[in-house]
């Protein structure tokens, strides 16, 4: 079996600083000395670094558990604590914190410690809330006792020191505050202090509480709950001192407006300091006025779904060519998908074709966040002028935190603009702008000006300590208004609480599927996902709305239909959810993006994420549950549903990711086990691995019997038939398991092998009939194994068949429509189309899609397309007898070959070219002809046989030309395909001249104009 690539996107260990055992791979906690499951020994864990740092401290308690502890016998108090222990650590840990010490029945939890983030105290409050859910979710009733705990949490963030040590690690007065909160909250509920809420205050719900006070602080604590819902959107903040940036930043875009080609201009700045801001005002510059713009607002789940965000670049790019007109509905074709690297390229040539009319601005929001793809597509997909050779601008503004300094444009530079710390004079404004209170700035701390000491000895420190970010001089402000570092005023979020207090069970569940969907969703997909009748969607919208909590309306929508933002209420709504809600809402997610699927495939991607978000919450909830099997099993089949798309738009190797990701949810089911080895062969195969997909075949064959799966099974057979062809014979014997499947796929796929065998016999004619039905049979079951090889020789078919040449071209752009949507499989159906239109008489235009072929190879990254292409190029020189041309294109081809590591290949296309060389010169028998080339071992073909005896003619004598003449007509006889023949038949004519054979060379005319006038083609120039 072959070992899957370790994929940390998907390891909980790797995403919250632990480990896997080196003997079992179980998941360890970083502290861990040994493995906890088959006690391997695993090392010294990495200490935490010491030293000063900010972090925010959860502090977790058991009401009422010293009542409970003197009520319960020792044993049974054990195991209650055992279990709310294992809860309150995995909801500490899931969100990314550290256990810093088990005191009592308290659990205290650290973010910050090991990776600090800008996100810690947002993760501190969310696995507080995560640690209620789990209690209330899960009561502990098992041992009869009728128990249910109820924990509370308080929260606080603040400077530690970092000890070297395993646990009480961290050491500040910020850890009492944790636990003097915790003692105040309310049972079931939780407290933060005045740090977090300013960190967390624009994405989750908080309600002050009356001051808190603190045994060992000298004055009473500023105390906020939280719990679901969010606060209002923050007005705008004030735009102080960055209007000259602003000028800098418009100007260099007005030079890059009038520059051809890709330009980028990067704009860097942390947290807080204004990029958004700025990109807003550019935004409704004049000098965009007459520029196609398009936002593009990445977000953290874009680097796991990168095609997700790719393929909405593309839509929106779309719409901008039409004019703005949303897709048409039920215009999906039945044919493959675009792969990654196709969808790339297409985004290049939309914005190639765009900005040959008007200049085109893509303004690139926390493009920390933009993936892999994006990132390509800014790097250099476009190009610097459109194929008429008339420039266009295309200007990439890339917005975020460390923006990588290696993108460039076109002419290698790319201005980089940072949003500079403030100045003390215009800090201090910001701080008047400040105090001016409500009404009176645009954007302000409400109370400010009623607490605030307002000394200017007071502002300058506030400045000081700010270093001139906007955003720290309001928080620090704002705790500065009761005069002391770590208390601050009531804000607007109180007004907020009895609108959210009010808030029904419906309006929750709509604001917590928008959270789960955790991207802008359409009226019909979240009325589709969120589980309320019609009526019950439409009153609970008209709730939100009236309490001022309704999702907002996204700023483009693509379809026809309203599109709502997962907004931070939406997202606090959903981490209040409890995990078996979780669980309900991903799974309805899926479902809805499986059903979309069947005209939008691409849709198969999110669908498995959020399958897999559903398995995970169940496996916490109910391990080993009918519940949690039903959720693997979800999870599996959306995988590997969306793997089997990948590998039918050419994606293969993200299908061998998405098939470990199945893998890894440890089902033992065989049917299941035979479906993912039957993909994952294939696609290991298509990455080159043959090794590997063989010997993954292999242990299949010996481990799962194939009555498991049937149609797996015959899956895995028809990949080691293509891997190890062995004749007519093993053909046979795969019909016996391909019926036995019963299904379109295996069919279709037995169809494909018996085509190429065909194909490879010589019968043209009967390989585009088995061929033809293949094809009517993917078109009825969607892409997968052997879609693109059933396009691409199916389309070769048209091109050597026995077809009349107009009946062929109308068949072949039939099929090149089919493929429209995946680029390279449209371009090798366009190099089988530019051989028949050079049989037809038009050079030009088969020229002309040869041309564009090369233009998606070299694109999208297609080295084994380029290869075909050069011998499709070949082809048609040949046809128009320009033979040093062709003889070119083969050895172009041979090296291509080389390096994809098909060195028989090569051999046979530098052996093609040596004799279209020397069929073109006169027999000069001096022996200063270049000597012949050494042909691989013998491999399966007539084309292989011809071509081994046109090399004998031009090595030996008249005597053994005349008859490897004699023996390449017999071969050419036998072959059924009138449009096979052609070129064969024309290069015999060569030979059999060069010879000076008359009989052949009358055997050899005859032939040629027979096939021509059979075809309707031109023949071939000699």
């Amino acid at each position: 079996m072959v070992t899957p690539a370790h994929d940390p996107a998907n390891d909980p260990a790797a995403r919250h600083g632990g480990r896997d055992c080196p003997g079992c791979a179980t998941p360890l906690p970083q502290a861990a000395r040994f493995c906890m499951t088959c006690g391997t020994p695993v090392g010294t864990p990495k200490r935490t670094p010491m030293g000063l740092r900010f972090v925010t401290v959860a502090f977790c308690d058991i009401s009422g558990s010293t009542q409970l502890a003197t009520r319960l016998s020792p044993e049974v108090w054990h195991g209650v604590l055992d279990r709310y222990f294992a809860r309150m650590r995995a909801a500490i840990e899931s969100c990314g914190g550290r256990v810093e010490k088990f005191i009592g029945d308290a659990v205290v939890g650290v973010f910050g410690a090991d990776r600090p983030a800008d996100d810690d105290a947002l993760r501190a409050v969310r696995a507080a809330l995560d640690g209620l859910a789990r209690s209330d979710a899960e009561a502990v009733a098992e041992d009869g006792h009728g128990i249910r705990l109820t924990v509370r949490f308080g929260v606080a963030s603040g400077q530690v020191v970092l000890a070297d040590r395993d646990s009480s690690f961290a050491i500040g007065a910020v850890m009492n505050r944790a636990a003097r909160l915790q003692s105040a909250a309310p049972v079931g509920g939780a407290l933060i202090d005045v740090r977090t809420w300013l960190l967390v205050r624009d994405q989750v719900r908080c309600d002050q509480v009356p001051p808190v006070t603190a045994k060992g602080f000298d004055t009473a604590l500023q105390a906020w709950t939280v719990a679901s819902g969010a606060q209002e959107p923050l007005p705008a903040a004030p735009f102080v001192n960055q209007r000259d940036l602003l000028g800098r930043v418009r100007a260099e875009l007005a030079v890059r407006l009038r520059t051809a080609g890709r330009s980028v201009i990067t704009v860097d700045g942390e947290v807080g300091s204004g990029k958004t801001a700025l990109l807003r005002r550019l935004e409704g510059s004049t000098e965009l006025d007459q520029a196609l713009v398009l936002p593009v607002d990445c977000d953290r789940d874009d680097r796991e779904q990168g095609l997700w965000r790719l393929l909405q670049l593309d839509r929106d790019l779309a719409a901008l060519q039409r004019g703005g007109a949303a897709p048409a509905a039920g215009t999906a074709r039945p044919g493959p998908a675009a792969s990654t690297a196709e969808v790339r390229w297409r985004i290049g040539q939309r914005l190639a074709a765009l900005s040959r009319e008007r200049a085109v601005v893509l303004l690139v929001d926390n493009a920390q966040w933009a993936p892999d793809a994006l990132w390509e597509v800014v790097d250099g997909t476009v190009p610097a002028a459109g194929p008429t050779g008339s420039g266009g601008s295309v200007v990439f503004v890339l917005a975020g935190r460390e923006v990588p300094g290696g993108v460039r444009g076109t002419d290698g530079v790319a201005p980089a603009f940072t949003v500079r710390p403030l100045s003390t004079e215009h800090s201090r404004r910001l701080l008047g702008l400040l105090r001016a209170g409500p009404g009176r700035a645009e954007r302000s701390v409400p109370d400010l000006e009623l607490h605030f000491v307002g000394a200017d000895a007071d502002a300058d420190a506030l400045v000081d300590r700010a270093g001139g970010n906007p955003l720290f001089l309001e928080q620090l402000a704002a705790l500065a208004a009761d005069g002391i570092d770590d208390l601050v005023a009531p804000s607007a979020s109180a007004a907020l609480g009895a609108r959210i207090e009010a808030l029904s069970p419906a309006s929750r569940r709509v604001l917590a599927c928008l959270g789960a969907w955790g991207t802008s969703v359409g009226s019909a997909a979240l009325a589709a996902t969120c589980g309320l009748e019609p009526g019950e969607l439409g009153d609970a919208l008209a709730e939100l709305t009236a309490l001022g909590l309704a999702p907002r309306q996204q700023r483009r929508s693509a379809g026809g239909g309203r599109r709502y933002e997962c907004h931070s209420a939406a997202q606090v709504a959903y981490a209040q959810s409890s995990l078996a809600d979780r669980a309900s809402v991903h799974a309805a997610v899926a479902r809805h993006l499986q059903r979309r699927a069947a005209d939008t495939p691409s849709a198969l991607d999110p669908a498995a994420v959020h399958a897999e978000r559903s398995h995970a919450c169940l496996r916490e909830l109910r391990p080993g549950s009918a519940e949690e099997l039903a959720a693997a099993e979800l999870a599996a089949g959306c995988l590997v549903a969306a793997a089997r798309c990948a590998v039918g738009r050419s994606d293969v190797r993200q299908a061998v990711e998405l098939v470990a990701r199945a893998r890894r949810l440890g089902s033992a089911e065989p049917a299941l086990t035979l479906e993912i080895a039957s993909i994952e062969s294939y696609a290991l195969a298509a990455c080159g691995r043959t090794d590997e997909a063989l010997r993954l075949i292999d242990a299949m064959k010996a481990e799962v019997p194939a009555a498991a799966n049937p149609a797996a099974a015959f899956q895995l057979l028809a990949n080691e038939l293509a891997l190890r062809p062995a004749g007519p014979e093993a053909l046979a014997s795969a019909r016996e398991p391909a019926e036995r499947a019963g299904d379109l796929r295996s069919e279709a796929r037995l169809l494909l092998l018996a085509g190429l065998d065909s194909i490879g016999s010589g019968d043209y004619p009967r390989a585009e009939r088995l061929l033809l039905r293949a094809h009517d049979g993917v078109r009825r079951t969607g892409p997968g194994l052997g879609t693109a090889e059933i396009h691409a020789n199916l389309s070769l078919c048209l091109a050597y068949g026995d077809r009349p040449v107009d009946d062929a071209l109308r068949r072949c752009r039939g099929l090149g429509e089919d493929t429209a949507d995946a680029p390279v499989l449209h371009a090798l159906v366009g190099c089988s189309e530019a051989l028949l239109r050079q049989s037809a008489g038009d050079g030009a235009g088969a020229r002309g899609l040869l041309d564009r072929a090369a233009e998606v190879f070299a694109g999208v990254g297609h080295p084994a397309g380029l290869a075909g292409l050069h011998r499709f190029r070949s082809a048609v020189a040949e046809y128009a007898g320009e033979l040093s041309e062709a003889a070119a294109e083969l050895r172009e081809a041979a090296e291509v070959y080389l390096g994809l590591g098909a060195d028989a290949t090569a051999a046979r296309c530098r052996a093609a070219a040596w004799v279209l060389e020397r069929s073109a010169e006169p027999a000069s028998g001096t022996g200063s002809a270049p000597a012949a080339p050494e042909l691989p071992a013998p491999a399966f073909g007539w084309d292989a046989e011809l071509l081994e005896c046109q090399v004998r003619a031009l090595s030996g004598d008249r005597d053994v030309a005349r008859e490897q003449l004699r023996r390449a007509l017999d071969v050419i006889g036998a072959v059924r395909g009138a449009g096979a023949r052609l070129l064969p038949l024309a290069g015999c004519l060569r030979l059999a001249r060069r010879s000076g054979a008359e009989e052949r060379e009358r055997e050899a005319e005859a032939a040629l104009d027979a096939a021509a006038a059979a075809r309707g083609a031109v023949r071939p120039a000699v």
